[in-house]
């Protein structure tokens, strides 16, 4: 007797090389010349779920990081697009955003859209630098530590003082304004 031949659970998935190319191929019909047609909302989905894959990421990316260097309609349908991924993959488009940014109020709606775009990567470039810096700072403790040892009291550097405080001067009280003014000439001094 044969034996019957095993039922799948799911289709065979397609080799990675395949879906990236059709990603790519999607993403740059999406971004063709022909101005009268835009990405709509079922590809602008599809685009955020492939944004959650960073293999997916970054081949749209790519598409995307050339088109925004072209004229119009390109880099319009582009900057339509580069909403949809997540903000820090919008990190490494900061140069190529830069020229459809405005300073003043932007008066169309891709204009705005780059501009907050941009800004929004720049904020999360910062955030990244400086947790890169408190990373590092941790670092050089930690070698430190290990080098000299740690303090038996886990001893801390002692904070930078407040201000000091402008209080009493022998008895009497003294604000701040008044510490370095000269009374007037008729006021008792108190």
């Amino acid at each position: 007797m044969a034996r019957p031949l095993p039922i799948l659970a799911e289709s065979i998935p397609y080799s990675l090389d395949e879906v990236l190319s059709k990603i790519r191929e999607t993403i740059e019909r999406a971004t063709d010349p022909f101005p009268t047609s835009m990405p709509d909302y079922e590809l602008y989905m599809k685009v955020r779920e492939w944004g959650q894959n960073p293999q997916y990421c970054a081949v749209i990316q790519g598409v995307l990081k050339a088109r925004l260097g072209l004229p119009f309609p390109y880099n319009h349908k582009a900057v339509m697009l580069l909403q949809a991924l997540p903000i820090s993959s919008h990190i490494a488009l900061l140069d190529q955003l830069k020229p459809l940014t405005s300073d003043e109020t932007p008066k169309d709606l891709i204009t705005h859209l780059a501009t907050e775009i941009h800004s929004n990567a720049a904020a999360e470039k910062s955030k990244g630098e400086q947790q890169a810096g408190a990373k590092d700072t941790q670092w050089k403790w930690d070698v430190w530590c290990e080098h000299y040892g740690k303090p038996d009291s886990d001893w801390q550097p002692l904070p930078t003082g407040p201000e000091p405080e402008w209080g009493l001067w022998a008895i009497y009280p003294v604000d701040r304004d008044t510490w370095w003014a000269l009374p007037k000439e008729g006021e008792d001094e108190k």
